[in-house]
């Protein structure tokens, strides 16, 4: 069992032509939780509360109402992950570069009317499963002692939907492209990546484990135009799936931290680019536990 701390975002941005600004980037407001957990083999759990005193002030940032599941099982072989996330209420995080005239303590330009929903599965073939552990890295129901990598492949599939009541784009001139009246859509991706992960260990007990899957994904696009036509359109995106852990793992007793981060990009126009990702950073310290002991199984 661990205990752990858990910081998980769902953002996205914005990146207009023609505008006086590059990017908009909205993030939600509800991002630190504390919870428990607790994995035997392949699978495993974790209990987590929300933490609103952590959070930003909402005066400032408004207030993010939120649902996140997220599932895994790191076999060595094979992997899946599975995740449902939705999110009501964004504020603009970049507002010094969107907002004339905004200064460091300003409200931010808040859109309690953004929903976004993301759902995916994702899958991974593990070459050097002999040798290369995930589950040493990132769920510690294992040890690896010794430096080794692997190369990876990775399929997934993925639905994200964003809705608003108006425009997501502030500040949008008359007779700028009909694209930058966006306000939402669905999406839906098909990826395919691959990349090489390594986990660099010291004294059979230290680790670093760092993972890069960077691939292409092929997305169905259904968006809406504010006072626009619904557009229909199927375009080649960006990538990019991206592990990082460190930390200390014992016999008995291990700590650590591992930040896993999944990022979509793609055109919806000449005029307008959207980026998305889903990331969560865990903070742990926990002990084994003989499970077939306790149970009477008779056996480690």
């Amino acid at each position: 069992p661990s205990a752990f701390v858990w910081l998980r975002r769902q953002s996205f941005t914005l990146r207009p032509q023609g505008l006086p600004f590059n990017s908009v980037d909205y993030d939600p407001n509800n991002q630190v939780a504390v919870g428990v957990g607790g994995y035997y083999r392949n699978w495993g759990g974790l209990l987590s509360l929300n933490l609103s005193a952590l959070n930003r002030d909402p005066a400032r940032h408004g207030r993010t109402k939120s649902l996140d599941i997220q599932i895994a099982s790191y076999g060595r072989r094979y992997g899946l992950d599975l995740h449902v996330q939705a999110y009501e209420g964004f504020y603009i995080r970049n507002a010094s570069d969107v907002v004339p005239g905004w200064r460091r303590g300003d409200v931010h330009p808040i859109r309690p009317d953004i929903r976004t929903l993301g759902i995916g599965a994702s899958a991974y073939y593990v070459f050097n499963y002999n040798q290369f552990s995930f589950r040493a890295a990132f769920i510690q129901s294992e040890r690896q002692l010794r430096s080794a990598g692997t190369w990876l492949v990775r399929p997934s599939l993925s639905f994200y939907r964003l809705k608003a009541d108006s425009a997501l784009l502030p500040s949008v001139p008359a007779g700028g492209a009909q694209a930058l009246g966006f306000i939402g859509g669905n999406f839906y991706t098909v990826g395919a990546l691959a990349g090489y992960a390594h986990t660099f260990v010291y004294r059979q007990s230290y680790y670093l484990s760092l993972t890069g899957l960077p691939g292409f994904a092929l997305t169905l696009q259904d968006y809406f135009i504010e006072d626009g036509p619904e557009v229909r359109t199927t375009r080649l995106g960006l990538r990019l799936h991206a592990r990082i852990a460190a930390g200390a793992n014992f016999e008995r007793w291990y700590i650590g931290a591992a930040f896993v981060t999944d990022l979509y990009s793609f055109v919806l126009d000449p005029a307008l680019s959207l980026a998305y990702g889903l990331s969560n950073l865990r903070v742990f310290v926990g002990r084994r536990i003989n499970v077939s002991g306790i149970l009477g199984w008779g056996r480690n």
